[in-house]
């Protein structure tokens, strides 16, 4: 009975004494760690003039810990500059270290363990001197529903003002994509586009495939420029504005035309709609959101390319003409040599997508229905069409129905003849017969450019025009010759294709995404978009309470000045 008890307390003893080694493991890992974590901290330090690692050395050697990491191995600058050659331009700094000891076990050497490893790691970044931010937000037509747009612009301002209140005057530069069916551009850019198809009020790109596979955006391209039109196959969009002498409304470029106010005349100022470049005044930046409106598609590959291009190096040259200090100046004279090229370490470059919705589909005039003389004439006194025949060489009367070999009003006062079906009654009953009646022509005609008849007459419209003539399958074939189409799974593929090569290792950008009450599919392609999974917000989903200004408010934390990354 004595020996067992004597076993009994031996095993109690040794159990008591693994329990000492392991605190004093994790008592001496603790210290290590957090010596370490202010090490890198204060070596990360922009302001600091030192040399990173002999920062962290100085650090450890007050603590008596100096031997446990060799300072050529254990510890990482990047970029690898010191003291005051990495104050500056360069803009950002990371250190990381590793540090390792052992000590000699009190008891656990009885079963054979003599020593305890200890280590700690530890990573602190500072790359927040400069910043360029695109914010790439959706104002479509669901926008305006369940209060969005409202929301999205307190949280957009609450952001900016966020930004602006925690980094140095000039150092923040912040860019507004405003989207939704296309993305227009404002005026103080077309000197610096090579565009074609000119028109006085869609500011917008047909942007080829090929250059969603690029961040960049070569200014001497020569681009197609979006006309101003409305190209929707619906019939309930067969309307027609010329009569009036007003522009189309649902139209695929947006020039600021407030439909939910009855504007259709352009009267509007279309700033509300357009990029705002490279500002750095929130107010000046809050006051622009608050005037967004949304209506329209969706296309967030258009927002993308754009949002990309101005983070870009290539549109340098477009940004320091428009900051060259003069009184026409649209973007702060600081900013001249903004953009800076990706992953140069001159400033910390960010994207923020957000969107309500998915991609839609969006359509664009085809050649060589963009420019030059159109079939259609237009008799602007008698407010009638006439379209022509090239097969016939045969122009039809719309108004009347007939055809003649010339348009109406292009032989003004010269008289013809229509046949009319009039009811006539005898005596017992009535019956239809023709009666020939001759008219005066009045009016003149004018021949359409495509540009001026897409400017008032919707594609629809003229679709049903020529479907007098024509019939229904060969106006329809007429239409699909016109219009081209880019539909949503190209759009998505464009996305994708923008988001890797933003957020690839040699761009060194971050993509932070919100999906707003978004439905699954746009929700996956943002999610998909994220830098990584801490990159990605869902606001107003059923499993979570997140609001998009607290979304937005955590984006703004996460672009801290000084920040342990692990």
């Amino acid at each position: 009975m004595t020996i067992f008890s004597c076993y009994i307390f031996l095993i109690i003893i040794a159990l008591g004494g693994i329990g000492v080694d392991v605190m004093r493991h994790e008592r001496d890992r603790a210290r290590l760690q957090g010596v370490l974590d202010r090490a890198v901290l204060a070596a990360a330090d922009l302001d600091q003039t030192q040399d990173p690692k002999d920062v962290v050395m100085d650090y450890l050697t007050k603590e008596g810990l100096q031997d446990y990491i060799d300072r050529d191995t254990d510890i990482i600058v990047t970029p690898e500059f010191s003291g005051e050659e990495n104050i500056g331009p360069l803009g950002y700094r990371i250190v990381e270290a590793t540090a390792r000891s052992s000590f000699p076990t009190q008891f656990m050497h009885l079963s054979g363990i003599d020593t305890l490893n200890v280590q700690a790691h530890s990573v602190a970044e500072e790359r927040i001197g400069e910043v360029e931010i695109s914010l790439v937000l959706d104002v479509s037509g669901s926008m305006n529903s369940y209060n969005r747009l409202v929301d999205l612009k307190v949280a957009a301002k609450n952001f900016v003002n966020q930004m602006s209140a925690n980094t140095r005057d000039g150092d923040l530069s912040i860019s507004i994509i405003p989207y939704a069916t296309q993305v227009s551009f404002p005026d103080s850019m077309l000197p610096h586009l090579s565009l074609s198809g000119q028109n006085d009020h869609a500011n917008c790109i047909n942007f080829s495939d090929d250059e969603f596979l690029t961040t960049s955006m070569d200014l001497g391209r020569e681009r197609e420029r979006t006309l101003h039109m409305s190209p929707w196959p619906w019939s309930s969009y067969a309307f027609d504005l010329r009569a009036e002498n007003k522009r189309v409304y649902y139209e695929m470029c947006d020039d600021g035309v407030l439909i939910e106010e009855g504007e259709t005349d352009g009267s509007v100022s279309r700033n509300n709609r357009e990029i705002l470049p490279f500002q750095k005044d929130a107010n000046a930046i809050n006051t622009y959101i608050d005037e967004l409106r949304a209506w329209g598609n969706t296309s967030i590959d258009i927002g993308m390319k754009w949002g990309a291009a101005l983070l870009d190096d290539s549109t340098a040259d477009m940004i320091s003409a428009m900051a060259d200090g003069s009184e026409s100046a649209t973007v702060p004279s600081e900013f001249a040599d903004r953009p800076s090229a990706y992953n140069s370490g001159d400033a910390m470059k960010v994207l923020v997508l957000m969107t309500d919705g998915a991609n839609t589909d969006q359509g664009a005039i085809k050649a060589p229905y963009r420019e030059g003389p159109s079939n259609i004439w237009w008799n602007g006194a008698e407010k009638v069409y006439s379209s022509y025949n090239d097969s016939t060489n045969q122009y039809f009367w719309h108004h009347e129905g007939i055809w003649q070999d010339h348009a109406y009003g292009a032989q003004p006062g010269s008289e013809y003849e229509i046949q009319t079906r009039v009811r006539v009654c005898g005596y017992y009953n009535c019956w239809y017969e023709y009666q020939t009646e001759t008219k005066e022509e009045g009016g003149n005609a004018a021949r359409l450019d495509y540009a001026e008849l897409w400017e008032q007459t919707s594609v629809r419209y003229v679709r049903n025009l020529l479907d007098d003539w024509m019939g229904s399958s060969a106006a329809g074939n007429w239409y699909n010759s016109v219009v081209d189409w880019t539909y949503n799974d190209t759009k998505d593929q464009r996305v994708r294709a923008m988001c890797d090569l933003v957020k690839s290792p040699e761009r060194g950008a971050y993509i932070y995404s919100i999906a707003f009450e978004a439905p699954e599919s746009g929700a996956t392609l943002l999610d998909y978009c994220a830098s990584s999974d801490n990159h990605f917000y869902k606001v107003g989903d059923a499993s979570n309470e997140l609001t998009i200004d607290e979304a937005f408010s955590s984006i703004g934390s996460s672009i801290r000045k000084l920040r342990l990354t692990q």
